[in-house]
């Protein structure tokens, strides 16, 4: 949870990224860590689900404009 609060925000928005991009990485502990830092009230949950979302969004809009382009024809 020490790297949640050293790196924060911009971790918390890559990591999510990258998993919806494709890379297999485990994003459940790390979002279980910052649910926990906000039920401690060190960062800010409702912040926290949007950024998450956001990422989300991102990675998927990314996902469907390379389908879109590129796709079966």
């Amino acid at each position: 949870m020490e790297t949640i609060l050293l790196y924060g925000w911009p971790m918390l928005f890559a990591w999510v990224f990258a998993d919806q991009a494709g890379i297999p990485i485990p994003v459940v502990p790390l979002l279980l860590g910052a649910g926990a830092l906000a039920g401690g009230q060190r960062l800010s949950l409702s912040f926290a689900i949007a950024l998450a979302v956001a990422a989300s969004l991102v990675a998927d809009l990314a996902w469907y404009a390379v389908g879109r382009r590129h796709g079966l024809r």
